[in-house]
């Protein structure tokens, strides 16, 4: 939408939301769904301790409010980046010739901007899911939640060389495989970019 409604009030909202979302730190996003949905409405739970059985699946809404945090935070990110790249793209003479010939919004978006643009939104996302998995030191650190953020902070902080070594390990691991596969991903959909 950002990208197909360039310099109107669509692409203009959105880029606001987006700016406005990365410039907001972790934290504040946090306590402010805290005090929406926890405190003021009571909707959900404003710690995120898991049930004593251990399993997720008996008491989901603990998630709720950081997984929106996450997603509020990286998908800002992700709207940048590709508003950004769309925007390149939508310059082409193959798309400016569909906008001529009365191609819909839809069918354009589906049909050419989105196959064009599949492998660096690929690689968008590669770069996205680490952050996601050992990033979430401060949300999980408000939230309650024990994660891996918290696992490698509490190695960090009791000074357990080999635990802080499993989880550094576990993350180098999460981003070569996330890479590993957006590079394979962009190798399927267009062999071109992946010859030297």
């Amino acid at each position: 939408m950002a990208a197909i409604y360039h310099a109107r009030w669509p692409d203009r909202l959105l880029s606001s939301f987006a700016l406005s979302g990365l410039s907001t730190p972790e934290f504040i996003v946090a306590t402010l769904l805290i005090l929406v949905f926890a405190v003021g409405l009571r909707w959900l739970p404003a710690v995120s301790l898991p049930p004593p059985s251990g399993h997720i699946s008996e008491q989901w809404s603990i998630l709720v409010l950081p997984a929106i945090t996450l997603s509020l935070i990286s998908g800002c990110y992700l709207l940048r980046m590709v508003r950004a790249s769309l925007l390149r793209l939508i310059t082409a003479p193959n798309i400016v010739s569909a906008r001529m010939n009365g191609v819909g919004v839809a069918a354009l978006v589906g049909r050419h901007l989105l196959p064009q643009a599949s492998g660096s939104l690929a690689q968008m996302v590669a770069a996205t899911v680490p952050y996601l998995f050992g990033g979430t030191v401060i949300v999980e650190r408000i939230y309650g939640y024990p994660g891996l953020g918290e696992l490698l902070l509490t190695a960090f902080s009791t000074r357990d060389a080999i635990l802080l070594q499993g989880v550094a390990m576990l993350l180098a691991a999460i981003t070569a495989m996330c890479w590993l596969i957006a590079d394979i991903f962009v190798a399927w959909v267009d062999p071109r970019r992946m010859r030297p």
